[in-house]
């Protein structure tokens, strides 16, 4: 948990950590996206073969859940 840092999923754009402690000027302090996946593992038809994170979750002691639609779970831990 933070009041300044802001964690956020950008589907291909990956994951992306903001410092907001000027709410005027945010300013990105870090990122991470996903290898493309090896293989579709969405069953709609017409989604390509491309990362696409969605879901995140911050644990209380730093870690940072996320998941991909294409590309499976990952576990980061933002320093």
């Amino acid at each position: 948990m933070s009041d300044t840092l802001v964690f956020a999923t950008f589907q291909s754009g990956g994951v992306r950590i903001y410092d907001i402690n000027n709410p005027f000027r945010p300013e990105e302090v870090a990122f991470f996206v996903p290898p493309p996946p090896r293989v579709l593992v969405d069953p709609r038809p017409g989604i390509k073969l491309i990362t696409h994170s969605a879901d995140l979750y911050v644990a209380a002691d730093g870690l940072i859940y996320v998941t991909d639609y294409n590309g499976g779970f990952y576990v980061l831990e933002y320093h």
